[in-house]
């Protein structure tokens, strides 16, 4: 895991529990009542008991869960239990709980749908419990430091230099970000499940995919925005970071189409600073390893596990895609617009909703999904079922169809 030197209260977009002498206390938004919640946390396999009598004190360690009803997330701060305090006073992790596995559990308000987690954490795990929207995350702490120099509006951190003057040993703080109703989904209904880890001073994560008829001009992907300091506190030692994304299977279908080894196999990864674009490198094949423009992939076919063990600054944006498929000269090849499909079919794209195709196993070797059209590579007859997807990612339609491919 790599170390970063960061403000651990700044984020771009989203909202944190920053650091509260008092356990359970919120600098941001308004805290969740525990017992309504039924907050739960193990750390190792060990339940760590909820103290009834100190609202956010779970056995040696304390933890703020704070709902924004601005950034619509629910962020969860954890820290440790200061056992020199003569009252409840939570105080930062420490070294030894870096190599620790925390599971942090919690029931969301009625109405309130989980949709991604993102946080200065190694995020291993994200799950959301399909009645009662039951967010369990699992998770280590990163080690960091406190910085100043650094603005987060615009994203910047490109000072040369910074006035470290208090270490933080190691930081778990995790936004889970929902929507209610038709609000706050922009953007995120078609990554639901996602985790995002970022070792960085701010972040941001902005999703445009390429299933989504209503997705961004500019891009195509999942797009990560960092920024810390070029240098440490020293003025000479190089900062970096690390990032981590989590594509479950569902995810990798709603977002990019096609199966978890179909994009492992044709990922398009980029690193975007000073207006200069490269692209990234498969760490197990790169011949010329270069800090922040290497990135692993592990899969299996429950999910994609994308990352970037060294991320340098001041400030890049990775942008993660899917290369467009190819078609040999002289081969076959019939496109179908998903929009045309879907009026031929006579299903409405629902209000901030999104259209959603699954190629029958029959038709797998004769066409796919790629970006927003169906594409036949092989004569024979293309069968899919196509369905209209509301903003909270639930079908609303579905229907058959067809189309040769000749």
């Amino acid at each position: 895991m790599a170390s970063i030197a960061l403000l651990t209260a700044a984020l771009v977009s989203s909202s944190v529990a920053a650091h509260a002498d008092t356990p359970g206390d919120c600098s941001v938004g308004d805290a969740v009542d525990p017992t309504i919640a039924n907050i739960t946390m193990s750390v190792d396999g060990v339940a760590q008991p909820a103290d009834k009598a100190n609202p956010g004190v779970y056995g040696d360690y304390t933890m703020s869960l704070c709902k924004d009803n601005v950034d619509m997330v629910y962020s969860a701060y954890v820290g440790k239990l200061d056992p020199d305090s003569d009252v409840p006073s939570s105080m930062d992790l420490e070294f030894v709980d870096l190599s620790s596995d925390f599971v942090i559990s919690f029931t969301p308000a009625a109405g309130d749908l989980p949709l991604e987690a993102e946080g200065q954490a190694q995020i291993d795990g994200f799950t959301i419990a399909p009645k009662t929207n039951r967010v369990t995350l699992l998770a280590s702490p990163q080690e960091i430091s406190a910085l100043a120099g650094c603005e987060t509006t615009p994203l910047e951190c490109s000072s040369t230099e910074d006035t470290a003057t208090d270490d933080y040993p190691a930081q778990l703080n995790i936004d889970t970000r929902y929507s209610s109703g038709a609000n706050g989904a922009a953007g995120y209904a078609s990554i639901k499940g996602m985790a995002f880890s970022a070792a960085a001073f701010a972040y941001d994560m902005n999703a445009s995919c390429p299933t989504d008829a209503k997705g961004s001009k500019s891009f195509s992907g999942i797009q990560l925005l960092l920024g810390g300091p070029h240098f440490q506190s020293d003025g000479t030692t190089e900062n970096d970071g690390y990032a981590q994304v989590i594509l479950p299977a569902a995810t990798v279908t709603s977002c990019f189409g096609g199966t978890t080894a179909d994009f492992a196999k044709n990922i398009l990864m980029t690193r975007t600073e000073g207006g200069k674009s490269t692209a990234m490198t498969d760490a197990k094949v790169a011949t010329t390893p270069d800090a922040g423009l290497n990135y692993t992939v592990a899969t299996t076919a429950d999910k994609v596990v994308i990352t970037i063990d060294t991320v340098t600054f001041s400030q890049p944006t990775y942008l993660i895609g899917k290369k467009a498929a190819t078609v040999a000269p002289g081969k076959l090849k019939v496109t179908k617009r998903i929009a045309d499909l879907a009026a031929l079919l006579k299903i409405a794209l629902p209000s901030k909703g999104s259209f959603q195709v699954v190629i029958a196993s029959a038709s797998k070797s004769i066409c796919s999904v790629v970006g927003t059209t169906v594409v036949g590579t092989v004569k024979g007859t293309c069968k899919f079922t196509l369905n209209s997807l509301s903003s909270k990612g639930k079908t609303v339609k579905s229907a058959a169809g067809s189309f040769a491919v000749s």
